[in-house]
């Protein structure tokens, strides 16, 4: 059996350099699969820590990471309501919370405009979106002799 393929031969092929006892390849620095995937693992943290770092270190004059529009926003995810503004009613996700324009949370019960007083003003705002969507298109007069 003479085969050019030097894996086949044996060549190339060693024990893993780490010392795990399963056999590594010239193609994977001397390491087994898992071992060389570990190794990279570990050099991918390596790096993104130092980005990290220099990002830490490279914070503002007064040594914040974050400004304070983050901070309002995570406030807000935590105060959503959960019952409905008309009949005080629990809602959820899965219950069918439904958010208005009018910046309120209703149940499927009080869901419609006409149902809890709504005072959203849907007909301007319809107005105003094709007002915006199409534009009034007046060409010039023509001047006749």
């Amino acid at each position: 059996m003479d085969s050019s393929n030097p894996a086949a031969r044996g060549e190339g092929r060693g024990l893993c350099s780490s010392g795990c006892g399963f056999y590594g390849s010239d193609a994977t620095l001397g390491l087994c699969s898992t071992c060389y995937r570990d190794h990279i693992f570990s050099s991918h943290i390596n790096k993104t820590a130092q980005q990290l770092a220099s990002i830490v270190g490279s914070g503002n004059k007064n040594g914040h990471i974050g400004s304070k529009g983050s901070a309002s926003v995570t406030e807000s995810k935590k105060k959503t309501k959960q019952r409905c503004s008309k009949c005080d009613r629990k809602v959820g996700l899965a219950m069918g919370a439904i958010k208005c324009r009018c910046n309120g949370v209703f149940c499927a019960a009080h869901r419609l405009p006409e149902d809890h007083g709504c005072t959203f003003n849907y007909r301007t705002a319809g107005r105003l979106l094709l007002e915006e969507a199409n534009p009034l298109i007046k060409a010039e007069k023509l001047n006749t002799m």
